[in-house]
């Protein structure tokens, strides 16, 4: 993801620098469909990934951008895949696709 991109998506709870690293792996075209879809970064320096959520949502969902590591924490390539949290709970299902893990947070109801 281009740094002007980080800067948008993380603009209102101003947090771009958090997970920046991890952020530059994202592929431009996915941080372009996030922002297409409404979504805004809402990452914590206490998560282990970058996180956004669409604030119209009235559902507690948010979605998480990870990266490649292993069980060490090292980075062994530079993939990114997706995955989902809703209220507070993680979902186990990983989302090669960000346009997949965007439409299932889109289908989402309490």
């Amino acid at each position: 993801m281009k740094n002007q991109t980080i800067m948008q998506l993380g603009l209102t709870h101003q947090c771009a620098h958090i997970h920046a690293d991890i952020k530059r792996l994202i592929p431009e075209s996915d941080a372009q469909q996030l922002i297409n879809a409404g979504f805004i970064d809402c990452s914590y320096g206490n998560d282990e990934c970058p996180s956004y959520y669409n604030p119209q949502s009235k559902e507690d969902v948010q979605i998480y951008a990870v990266d490649d590591i292993n069980d060490d924490y090292e980075r062994v390539s530079d993939k990114i895949t997706y995955m989902l949290n809703h209220n507070a709970r993680p979902c186990a299902t990983i989302y090669e696709s960000i346009a997949d893990a965007i439409a299932v947070c889109g289908s989402i109801k309490q």
